[in-house]
């Protein structure tokens, strides 16, 4: 790589300029990296808990599982409607 190259390399990274060679490092990229493994881990706790499945999902009841719509026990396999969502809170207890 070309003297030039490098240098443009470092400032993409943010380690040169700023106020001092480490700021825009620690408020720059790496915060970024922070923010999207946060998203990441928010999304992994978040999706459905059978294996090899990503569909965000919620939690099925008397379990510590998380379920999406194709998977939950308790809806059925289409669209979920507004009678189903009325039937299941009157299951619940909802009144």
């Amino acid at each position: 790589m070309t003297p030039a190259a490098v240098h443009e390399v470092l400032r993409l990274l943010g380690t040169t300029d700023g106020s001092g060679g480490w700021y825009l490092w620690w408020s720059g990229i790496f915060s970024d990296a922070a923010l999207f493994t946060g998203a990441l881990v928010y999304a992994r706790h978040r999706n459905c808990h059978v294996k090899g499945c990503w569909r965000p999902g919620h939690g099925v009841p008397g379990t510590p599982f998380t379920a999406c719509r194709r998977h939950h026990p308790a809806l059925p396999e289409g669209d979920t409607t507004a009678e189903h969502i009325a039937a299941a809170h009157a299951a619940a207890g909802g009144g």
